[in-house]
Protein backbone atom coordinates (compact mmCIF):
# COMPACT_ATOMS: atom_id res chain seq x y z
CA UNK A 1 0.00 0.00 0.00
CA UNK A 2 1.32 3.41 -1.02
CA UNK A 3 1.72 6.41 2.00
CA UNK A 4 0.21 9.09 1.26
CA UNK A 5 3.56 11.20 0.32
CA UNK A 6 4.37 8.54 -2.40
CA UNK A 7 0.87 9.09 -3.75
CA UNK A 8 1.51 13.19 -3.32
CA UNK A 9 5.50 12.61 -4.88
CA UNK A 10 3.95 10.55 -7.73
CA UNK A 11 1.46 13.02 -8.88
CA UNK A 12 3.56 16.10 -8.37
CA UNK A 13 6.32 14.52 -10.57
CA UNK A 14 3.53 13.49 -13.52
CA UNK A 15 2.84 16.90 -13.48
CA UNK A 16 6.04 18.17 -14.47
CA UNK A 17 5.70 16.79 -18.03
CA UNK A 18 2.71 16.90 -20.40
CA UNK A 19 4.87 15.99 -23.47
CA UNK A 20 6.55 19.00 -26.11
CA UNK A 21 5.46 22.40 -26.37
CA UNK A 22 7.59 23.48 -29.36
CA UNK A 23 7.17 22.83 -33.48
CA UNK A 24 10.31 21.28 -32.70
CA UNK A 25 10.46 19.31 -29.80
CA UNK A 26 6.82 17.88 -31.42
CA UNK A 27 8.56 17.01 -34.58
CA UNK A 28 11.77 15.29 -32.62
CA UNK A 29 9.01 13.33 -30.62
CA UNK A 30 7.05 12.07 -34.05
CA UNK A 31 10.71 10.37 -35.04
CA UNK A 32 11.23 8.49 -31.77
CA UNK A 33 9.63 5.47 -33.57
CA UNK A 34 11.86 6.25 -36.58
CA UNK A 35 14.76 4.08 -35.42
CA UNK A 36 12.93 0.93 -35.15
CA UNK A 37 12.80 0.93 -39.35
CA UNK A 38 16.39 2.04 -39.05
CA UNK A 39 17.47 -0.74 -36.84
CA UNK A 40 14.92 -3.33 -39.37
CA UNK A 41 17.07 -2.37 -42.00
CA UNK A 42 20.43 -3.29 -40.85
CA UNK A 43 19.23 -6.53 -38.88
CA UNK A 44 16.71 -7.94 -41.48
CA UNK A 45 17.95 -9.89 -44.35
CA UNK A 46 16.14 -9.10 -47.87
CA UNK A 47 13.48 -11.98 -47.81
CA UNK A 48 12.79 -11.37 -44.05
CA UNK A 49 9.54 -9.50 -43.10
CA UNK A 50 11.07 -5.90 -41.38
CA UNK A 51 7.31 -5.02 -39.72
CA UNK A 52 7.71 -8.96 -37.97
CA UNK A 53 10.71 -7.34 -36.68
CA UNK A 54 9.20 -3.86 -35.62
CA UNK A 55 6.43 -5.67 -33.99
CA UNK A 56 8.63 -7.87 -32.14
CA UNK A 57 10.90 -4.91 -30.68
CA UNK A 58 7.89 -2.93 -29.81
CA UNK A 59 6.28 -5.79 -28.15
CA UNK A 60 9.60 -6.14 -25.87
CA UNK A 61 9.93 -1.99 -25.58
CA UNK A 62 5.63 -2.06 -24.12
CA UNK A 63 6.49 -5.18 -21.94
CA UNK A 64 9.88 -4.10 -20.40
CA UNK A 65 9.16 -0.58 -20.69
CA UNK A 66 12.75 1.32 -21.12
CA UNK A 67 13.20 4.01 -19.40
CA UNK A 68 16.86 5.32 -20.32
CA UNK A 69 18.99 5.54 -23.40
CA UNK A 70 21.17 2.74 -22.06
CA UNK A 71 18.06 0.47 -21.22
CA UNK A 72 16.28 1.09 -24.83
CA UNK A 73 19.56 -0.07 -26.41
CA UNK A 74 19.66 -3.05 -24.01
CA UNK A 75 16.06 -3.89 -25.24
CA UNK A 76 17.21 -3.03 -28.96
CA UNK A 77 19.89 -6.04 -28.34
CA UNK A 78 17.29 -8.28 -27.11
CA UNK A 79 14.72 -7.86 -29.79
CA UNK A 80 17.86 -8.66 -32.72
CA UNK A 81 19.04 -11.49 -30.45
CA UNK A 82 15.62 -12.97 -30.52
CA UNK A 83 15.03 -11.89 -34.84
CA UNK A 84 19.13 -14.32 -34.99
CA UNK A 85 17.66 -17.12 -32.62
CA UNK A 86 13.86 -17.20 -34.53
CA UNK A 87 16.38 -17.01 -37.95
CA UNK A 88 18.74 -19.90 -36.40
CA UNK A 89 15.49 -22.27 -35.71
CA UNK A 90 14.16 -21.37 -39.25
CA UNK A 91 17.47 -22.23 -41.12
CA UNK A 92 17.47 -25.59 -39.04
CA UNK A 93 14.00 -26.37 -40.20
CA UNK A 94 14.85 -25.48 -43.61
CA UNK A 95 17.72 -27.22 -43.70
CA UNK A 96 16.31 -30.68 -42.58
CA UNK A 97 13.12 -30.24 -44.87
CA UNK A 98 15.95 -29.70 -47.95
CA UNK A 99 17.67 -33.11 -46.70
CA UNK A 100 14.55 -35.06 -46.86
CA UNK A 101 13.26 -34.04 -50.19
CA UNK A 102 16.55 -35.76 -51.45
CA UNK A 103 15.43 -39.35 -50.31
CA UNK A 104 13.13 -41.06 -52.19
CA UNK A 105 9.55 -41.61 -50.22
CA UNK A 106 9.02 -44.68 -51.55
CA UNK A 107 12.19 -46.25 -50.66
CA UNK A 108 12.01 -44.94 -46.70
CA UNK A 109 8.78 -43.90 -44.62
CA UNK A 110 8.70 -40.22 -43.28
CA UNK A 111 10.32 -41.34 -40.28
CA UNK A 112 13.48 -42.89 -41.61
CA UNK A 113 13.86 -40.22 -44.26
CA UNK A 114 13.79 -37.60 -41.10
CA UNK A 115 16.61 -39.85 -39.51
CA UNK A 116 18.43 -40.05 -42.67
CA UNK A 117 18.34 -36.09 -43.42
CA UNK A 118 19.29 -35.46 -39.47
CA UNK A 119 22.37 -37.86 -40.16
CA UNK A 120 23.68 -36.08 -43.37
CA UNK A 121 23.18 -33.08 -41.97
CA UNK A 122 25.57 -33.98 -38.23
CA UNK A 123 28.03 -36.11 -40.48
CA UNK A 124 28.41 -34.43 -43.38
CA UNK A 125 28.26 -30.30 -43.59
CA UNK A 126 28.23 -30.29 -39.35
CA UNK A 127 25.27 -27.58 -40.32
CA UNK A 128 23.31 -28.70 -36.99
CA UNK A 129 26.41 -28.45 -34.97
CA UNK A 130 27.18 -25.16 -36.23
CA UNK A 131 23.39 -24.18 -35.65
CA UNK A 132 23.22 -25.51 -32.12
CA UNK A 133 26.25 -23.61 -31.26
CA UNK A 134 24.81 -20.37 -32.34
CA UNK A 135 21.46 -20.79 -30.94
CA UNK A 136 23.43 -21.55 -27.19
CA UNK A 137 25.19 -18.23 -28.14
CA UNK A 138 22.18 -16.22 -28.92
CA UNK A 139 19.89 -17.91 -25.66
CA UNK A 140 22.65 -16.77 -23.47
CA UNK A 141 22.96 -13.79 -24.72
CA UNK A 142 19.25 -12.77 -24.99
CA UNK A 143 19.34 -14.01 -20.84
CA UNK A 144 22.56 -12.02 -19.91
CA UNK A 145 20.87 -9.24 -21.26
CA UNK A 146 17.61 -9.28 -19.69
CA UNK A 147 19.67 -9.69 -16.48
CA UNK A 148 21.48 -6.64 -17.33
CA UNK A 149 17.72 -5.06 -17.93
CA UNK A 150 16.49 -5.72 -14.57
CA UNK A 151 19.48 -4.54 -12.61
CA UNK A 152 19.52 -1.84 -14.77
CA UNK A 153 15.74 -0.12 -13.87
CA UNK A 154 16.34 -1.65 -10.57
CA UNK A 155 19.18 1.14 -10.29
CA UNK A 156 16.79 3.78 -11.29
CA UNK A 157 13.93 2.99 -9.17
CA UNK A 158 13.28 6.36 -7.39
CA UNK A 159 15.38 7.44 -3.78
CA UNK A 160 12.92 8.49 -1.41
CA UNK A 161 14.68 9.27 2.25
CA UNK A 162 12.21 9.51 4.81
CA UNK A 163 12.93 12.42 6.95
CA UNK A 164 10.83 10.64 10.02
CA UNK A 165 10.34 7.12 10.57
CA UNK A 166 7.64 6.09 9.51
CA UNK A 167 7.12 3.12 11.36
CA UNK A 168 6.50 3.46 15.25
CA UNK A 169 8.93 2.66 17.94
CA UNK A 170 8.12 -0.98 19.23
CA UNK A 171 6.72 -0.01 22.58
CA UNK A 172 9.50 -0.76 26.11
CA UNK A 173 9.34 -3.55 27.87
CA UNK A 174 8.98 -3.04 31.39
CA UNK A 175 7.60 0.80 31.27
CA UNK A 176 4.28 1.92 31.79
Amino acid sequence: MSSERRIRASRENGALSNGPKTPEGKLRSSQNNFRHGILAQTIVLGDEDGDAFNELLGSLEDELDPRTPNEAALVETMAVTRWRLMRIWALETEGLRLEIEKHDPALHGPPARAALAFRSLRDDSRSLDTLHRYETRCDRQYARVLRLLWKAQSSNLPYEPSPKNEHPAPPELGKQ
